[in-house]
């Protein structure tokens, strides 16, 4: 920027300095990194899920239910934030939100009640648990990071 000194009568200094540019104290993983992270824990959770269907018991697919819900809770916020024109809060979107927050509940809480009810073990019902926590951790990490395409929504990324 450029700065104006009028020091003496008739004359004009100009002082010409480079702006001071701070360094940020944290780094910004690339997007290819961001992705084959994500790619590496979704693998990890699924996973989980195949072991859960294969290691107990044999031929008992019922964990693979949760993937639905898998699918079926990110339907809402795609929706809700592709006919909202601005990245305010408004009723849709938290209504939007609160039909996600019930399906990754939901795909909690199957495999919690088929283990209960003695049509899957525990043990597989502990597997899909624990592929549920690192497939929604990465899901929820992905969407809340930071958007450096310019997007600002009140609750991060995808929110």
């Amino acid at each position: 920027f450029i700065i104006f000194l009028h020091g003496l009568p008739n004359t004009t200094q100009c002082i010409c300095r480079r702006p001071l540019v701070i360094a940020p104290t944290t780094t910004k993983i690339p997007t290819p990194t961001v992705l084959i992270i994500c790619a590496f824990l979704t693998v990890l959770g699924m996973t989980f899920l195949i072991l859960a269907c294969a290691l107990p018991t044999p031929k008992i697919f019922y964990p693979f239910f949760v993937l639905l819900f898998y699918v079926l809770s990110v339907l809402p916020v795609f929706i809700s934030k592709r006919t909202t024109p601005s990245n305010e809060t408004n009723p849709k979107s938290e209504f939007a939100l609160f039909l996600t927050a019930g399906m990754v509940l939901s795909a909690f809480a199957l495999p919690i009640v088929l283990a209960h009810s003695a049509v899957i073990s525990w043990t597989a019902c502990t597997l899909t648990l624990i592929g549920n926590v690192i497939n929604y951790s990465t899901m929820f990490g992905y969407a809340m990071r930071d958007g450096s395409d310019g997007f600002d929504a009140p609750y991060g990324g995808m929110f």
